[in-house]
């Protein structure tokens, strides 16, 4: 009965208390940064020890692992303390945040929140390091994409946390990220790379 009250109390505990931005500072707080840095590197004349160039070179694979490494770890502490329901709960809330923040800055960064301005960003060339897509379908109000490769669902692979896990992670944002950018606009999906599917099939819609 006291294991059952311990392990209720950590659950809560996380739960309601861990907050996004910790979580945030864990998956953003760059490690690929660190890693880059070459610390035997000379600075030029003139400049301070701290601003040596960096002179390492990594995949892009390589980048996104380092960068989520931290949180991967953090993940797997949980999952000796909590169910992976409420992990899920906790990284689904934070990718919610993220997707939020990203909508919000593209839609005050952008010249106007149309359609068309936000579906630029997902033709070519964008994510031409990150993405195998092709555009299935392209309407005033609808636009489909077939996503064949993802290096977000490779590197979780290779980290060993794909499926929901790493959906929670990178692909929930996806259905606050189109929201955020406009109220009228939203994403349907059914089937993902990361959870073993044969691809990802976003379709973004101008609800208005």
């Amino acid at each position: 009965m006291n294991n059952q009250k311990n392990h209720l109390n950590r659950r809560n505990f996380l739960t309601k208390s861990m907050s996004l931005c910790a979580l945030s500072c864990i998956g953003m707080c760059n490690p690929s940064v660190l890693s880059a840095v070459d610390f035997n590197s000379q600075p030029q004349d003139g400049d301070h020890k701290f601003d040596g160039k960096s002179n390492k070179e990594f995949t892009h694979k390589q980048l996104i692992k380092h960068e989520y490494r931290k949180m991967v770890g953090f993940i797997k502490v949980m999952q000796k303390n909590i169910t992976e329901k409420v992990i899920i709960d906790i990284l689904k809330n934070y990718s919610a945040d993220v997707g939020t923040r990203v909508g919000i800055n593209q839609s005050s960064s952008s010249s106007n929140n149309s359609f068309e301005s936000f579906t630029k960003y997902f033709r070519p060339p964008s994510y031409k390091n990150t993405l195998t897509l092709e555009i299935v379908l392209d309407t005033p109000t609808v636009f489909e994409l077939k996503v064949t490769e993802c290096i977000w669902a490779e590197a979780f692979k290779e980290l060993d946390l794909a499926g929901e896990l790493g959906h929670a992670v990178i692909c929930n944002m996806d259905y606050y990220w189109p929201k955020a950018f406009n109220p009228d606009f939203k994403m349907e999906r059914t089937k993902t790379l990361m959870q073993g599917k044969d691809c990802c099939n976003h379709k973004y819609i101008n609800t208005k």
